[in-house]
């Protein structure tokens, strides 16, 4: 005997009736069961999923993961065939989203004990689905509450989250794809969510700025400073300062942004191999290293190769050693003397 699913407009799970002969909803009047399930609850080989329509398809009970996928792509493609996205699936109470990367292994277990749901969407829904879909989406008030709608908008535009309830900004899964989408959305998450590690990873990954609005114990967490910095150095500044004094870290921001100079230690802005790495990048980070280093005769040179203007920097020991001068390039030199005459910076090859 096949079990039978059919559709119901709000989300439900199935569970074991009392007398263990079928899987039902509690009282509703949309409810629905799964026949034939036996006294342990264990689903027939085969599961019908009847639509409103009146039209049904037959799945078989999936043993692994992509056999689940297959089910679910021929439900899909079944219900698309009918009326775009007029049905959504669930499982348990888990939202499956259309291309069905958020499917697990769990997911297998919960549709053989029935919790294979699908509810209709309602026109208007639909047609807010399909802007999205076609990227001409605008936040509809009275859809900021909806979480098949907010899902689908933030997954092509992060920055959506804002418009969303604070319900669903405080969603794991509604924020998780609007910061892969948009890093910088993490500051329309919740609190919580700041917290979080996996989103803020996500989010700093996309965005290095996104540091910015996690909270300060992710601030001290070293790997997601580094993925930051690595995104872009400048984040440097909102590291913690045991961090700033974190040579590694501060060698892979000074490697992105010479700027980040600023927000190192002091030790390490007095580090040689620290602000040659920095001036390489930016020659005007000489600013921000120690004054010992600003005569030193290497890094100037490198500084005012990548930048004239860094010679502003440069300590007044050094600018009137002539001896220095006559080191330098010719090119270079001459640069220096225009930049001194017409006192603009420019770049020196």
């Amino acid at each position: 005997m096949l079990g039978r699913i059919s559709d119901v407009s709000r989300t439900h799970v199935l569970r074991k009736s009392q007398s263990g002969s079928s899987l039902e909803l509690p009282n509703h009047p949309d409810k629905f069961q799964i026949e034939g399930a036996n006294t342990d609850g264990i689903i027939p080989s085969e599961i019908e999923v009847r639509l409103l329509s009146g039209h049904s398809i037959k799945i078989k009970r999936p043993n692994n993961k992509e056999e689940l996928i297959e089910n679910l792509f021929a439900i899909n493609t079944h219900t698309i065939n009918l009326r775009a996205f007029s049905h959504q699936c669930l499982i348990g109470e888990k939202i499956i989203y259309s291309d069905f990367s958020n499917i697990t292994i769990t997911d297998i277990q919960i549709v053989n004990q029935g919790g294979l749901t699908l509810i209709p969407n309602d026109p208007k829904k639909s047609e807010t689905l399909n802007k999205i879909k076609a990227g001409k989406f605008k936040t509809p008030v009275d859809m900021q509450y909806d979480k098949v709608v907010v899902m689908a908008a933030v997954k092509q535009n992060g920055r959506v989250l804002r418009f969303a309830s604070q319900e669903l900004q405080r969603d794991r899964e509604v924020v998780m794809e609007a910061v892969k989408q948009n890093g910088m959305v993490l500051s329309d998450a919740s609190q919580e969510l700041q917290r979080d590690r996996e989103v803020v990873m996500e989010a700093v990954k996309e965005n290095g700025w996104a540091l910015s609005y996690a909270s300060q114990e992710l601030q001290r967490d070293r790997d997601v400073v580094m993925e930051a910095v690595k995104q872009n150095g400048r984040m440097l500044s909102d590291a913690s300062q045991e961090l700033q004094g974190d040579k590694e870290v501060v060698m892979e921001a000074v490697e992105k942004c010479g700027f980040a100079l600023e927000f190192a230690s002091e030790t390490l802005r007095g580090d040689r191999d620290v602000v040659m790495a920095a001036v390489k990048q930016d020659g005007e980070a000489l600013a921000f290293a120690s004054d010992e280093l600003k005569k030193d005769r290497d890094i100037v040179k490198a500084a005012i190769a990548q930048c004239v203007f860094a010679w502003t920097h440069v300590s007044n020991e050094l600018k009137q050693d002539k001896h220095f001068m006559r080191t330098l390039p010719k090119s270079t030199a001459n640069h220096i003397r225009k930049y001194q005459t017409n006192s603009q910076p420019c770049s020196v090859q």
